[in-house]
């Protein structure tokens, strides 16, 4: 099973969520805007995503290796960043 990072925990990502899960996808880790660990915890909740790391920052994460593919879910004005990196 391959470990899937998600950056941008939004609406979106609701639909991402569980079709990944579907696709063989175990979501690992997440990472969302500053400040947002108590959202990013209901988030990983509401999906029963139970053994997540969350991180403060999408930098952290992608500076991490426990994740083999990564879902980039925020608005298309901050994708760009996240792939330069």
């Amino acid at each position: 099973m391959l470990n899937l990072a998600i950056i941008g925990c939004g609406n979106i990502a609701n639909f991402h969520v569980p079709a990944m899960k579907l696709a063989g996808f175990n979501v690992s880790s997440v990472s969302g805007r500053n400040g947002s660990y108590d959202y990013l915890k209901n988030f990983c909740n509401s999906h029963s995503l139970n053994e997540v790391k969350i991180f403060d920052s999408s930098e952290e994460l992608l500076d991490t290796n426990n994740w083999d593919a990564l879902l980039i879910s925020c608005p298309t004005d901050s994708i760009i960043k996240y792939l330069k990196v």
